[in-house]
């Protein structure tokens, strides 16, 4: 019987909005409106996400803030004149955009940690790996997809920020991207590895996975790989999410 390393899956979904700019004195109460209340929703969004990493536990945001930012804006465009309300209506229409590209993302993991994830002591029978495998593969094409479309939106959002800002601000979620799609890989062949040896190995109580010795030491040494790079990844995405939210601190 050999000890591995245990494994947490953390995926992280990162992003920051901007306000936007009057290009009337009549419409700068109302911009300076909405600019307050967006970055109030950011805020609380960024809360939780600290809240979250610091509990060291996984990351699970509820993103939809990203409507209600929508939703507030387009209020404000309606009490706007009609060069201003126009900007206002494009910067809503661009959140819904983002929402609607990160919803199907969301639910998508909201399953697969409801399923167990990676947690081998959650997965019954031989066909657990199944649907398991299935949302690896999911996850992985849509995350492509969201790092095709994800930054021009973020430019269209967020145009009135300062240009270096901005392009910290994207170069840190098109590497919050990039580590998802390390980390897929990784979950890809942890899970595979452990579908090939069902009823090879257990879970002891602190989680460890535990290999028969019939189990071939090419294979082991596999997963044992797969296992630590699931570790690192999971802890450099917390660093580049701490990064990305400070980046938009006041």
């Amino acid at each position: 019987m050999r000890q591995l390393i245990l494994c947490v899956p953390v995926l992280i979904l990162g992003f920051g909005l901007g306000g936007c700019d009057a290009k009337k004195q009549e419409d700068q109460t109302v911009v300076e409106q909405v600019a307050s209340d967006a970055q109030a929703i950011q805020d609380e969004f960024d809360a939780q996400m600290r809240e979250q990493l610091e509990s060291g536990e996984g990351i699970s945001p509820d993103v939809g803030h990203v409507e209600n930012m929508a939703s507030i804006i387009e209020e404000a465009a309606e009490q706007s004149s009609s060069e201003q309300a126009q900007a206002l209506r494009d910067q809503a229409q661009s959140l819904r955009k983002v929402q609607a590209l990160i919803a199907p993302y969301q639910e998508a993991l909201a399953e697969f940690a409801e399923l167990g994830g990676l947690d081998a002591s959650t997965i019954y029978e031989l066909e657990g790996f199944d649907r398991r495998l299935e949302l690896v593969e999911l996850l992985d094409a849509l995350n492509n997809k969201m790092d095709d479309e994800l930054p021009a939106l973020i430019r269209e959002i967020d145009e009135n920020s300062g240009s270096v800002e901005l392009d910290m601000k994207i170069g840190l979620i098109e590497q919050i991207r990039k580590t998802d799609r390390e980390m897929y890989a990784n979950m890809r062949g942890y899970l595979t590895i452990l579908q090939q040896t069902w009823d090879q190995y257990g879970v002891d109580d602190a989680g460890s996975i535990m290999f028969s010795p019939e189990v071939d030491d090419e294979l082991v040494e596999a997963f044992n790989v797969y296992a630590q790079a699931i570790q690192r990844i999971t802890a450099e995405q917390a660093r580049l999410q701490r990064a990305l939210i400070e980046l938009g601190s006041p």
